[in-house]
């Protein structure tokens, strides 16, 4: 690690908690959408995803839009339980990796995320051992809140000047090339974080 370094930002799925798109595939398909995929393909080529990721349109919008391409009557509850099968856990080495972190430097979380998983994960990914999600950051910069999104520099920009951090003393970690090419076109030194590899071993702790 550059011992210039004085901040660390980390990437949320696909870093911190494992994804698992088929789960979120398979709560649906057993709900009676045999096509799921199929349908998911439409309502990502209408950029539902997207504008709810950014914060464009709201939970309700998003779910009531999921119904109509669904064309299905689903409850709000189901909607969202079905949604967020789609997030894993997050092992404790890695909640306990930030925990000894914040004892050395700034820890930030980055993430290309929306309302419904960010407030499943604050309630039930990082309430660990009486912990909450503000024990393990600084502060979490989310793109449903900032309107921007991950890997414009915009929303990098945006975290360095709301956080009054220097580019050159943040190091940034995320799970795909794009985003840390972005990261570090503003300055930012970058780990592409490789799923199933140990995150330990970027720092000497």
């Amino acid at each position: 690690m550059d011992t210039r370094i004085k901040n660390v930002v980390f990437d949320f799925g696909g870093v911190l908690v494992d994804l698992d798109f088929k789960r979120c595939f398979h709560a649906f398909r057993a709900a009676g959408f045999s096509d799921i995929e199929d349908r998911f393909s439409a309502i990502k080529r209408d950029r539902i995803f997207d504008l709810y990721e950014k914060g464009e349109i709201s939970t309700d919008k998003f779910r009531n839009e999921l119904r109509k391409h669904l064309n299905s009557g689903l409850s709000d509850k189901d909607i969202s339980d079905m949604w967020n099968e789609m997030l894993g856990t997050i092992p404790s080495y890695k909640l306990n990796l930030l925990l000894k972190l914040k004892e050395r430097y700034r820890v930030y979380l980055l993430s290309n995320t929306n309302e419904l998983h960010w407030d499943y994960a604050r309630e039930k990914l990082f309430r660990c051992q009486g912990h909450t999600v503000n024990d393990f950051f600084t502060k979490p910069y989310l793109s449903f809140e900032m309107h921007l999104e991950k890997p414009d520099a915009a929303i990098y920009k945006e975290m360095l000047y709301d956080a009054q951090l220097k580019a050159e003393e943040t190091f940034f970690i995320d799970d795909l090339d794009v985003n840390c090419r972005g990261a570090a076109s503003v300055g930012m030194a970058t780990h592409r974080y490789r799923v199933g590899t140990d995150l330990t071993r970027l720092f000497d702790l």
